[in-house]
């Protein structure tokens, strides 16, 4: 599925990744992240079987092996995910879990990149209700991310205290070309994070 793969010029400089309990992707230090499937290709005519693939990725009750792994495009809504632990079920697995910061431009030297909103439109996807609010942000990758793309970790504690690195200034803007002025990017920031929030329940 080489067509749908995302283009350079749309891939941000850094992705985010949080690495939770009871993930269906894998984390090593010396490996990275691993899919659940990491033998699945899709080959022409298998697009019924890509699509459906995509769409399990993003339902939250689906366990079936999958050969995706899902990023952020934006490292606050991923900090504010990785708070809500929407994976939580035992209050003593509360703040075990990780945000990874991922090089896209090393990643896309070892592996396929997709960018949702792209397969949304092309391939008329139905996203579940409870993931729509991420189709401008979301970013998937096949298989695997290798260790040598992934540029820091951080722990929930370290976000609290602020020892974070500001995202480059030419990494991909989610809030694109609107409004005119600080004011206007400033209220839409504030709606775009309280969408966000209200709607986190779902799955990653």
């Amino acid at each position: 599925m080489d067509e749908y793969v995302c283009s350079t010029w749309d891939l941000p400089n850094k992705l985010y990744r949080v690495h939770y309990p009871g993930s269906r992707t894998t984390f090593t230090s010396q490996h990275g992240f691993t899919a659940s499937d990491v033998t699945k290709v899709f080959r022409s005519g298998e697009l019924s079987d890509f699509k459906s693939a995509l769409e399990k990725q993003f339902t939250w009750g689906c366990r079936d092996p999958l050969p995706f792994i899902s990023l952020f495009s934006d490292k606050r809504h991923a900090e504010n995910w990785g708070r809500k632990e929407p994976w939580s079920e035992h209050k003593d697995s509360e703040g075990n879990w990780a945000l990874h910061v991922v090089n896209g431009v090393e990643l896309r030297r070892t592996t396929h990149i997709f960018r949702l909103s792209d397969l949304v439109k092309k391939l008329s996807l139905k996203v579940p209700e409870s993931a729509r609010q991420h189709i401008q942000g979301a970013f998937i990758c096949l298989h695997r991310i290798p260790a040598s793309a992934i540029v820091e970790s951080r722990s929930p504690a370290e976000i609290e205290h602020g020892k974070y690195t500001d995202v480059d200034i030419d990494t991909w803007d989610y809030l694109g070309d609107y409004g005119d002025n600080d004011s206007d990017r400033e209220m839409l920031q504030e709606n775009y994070n309280t969408i966000f929030e209200k709607n986190i329940e779902d799955n990653w």
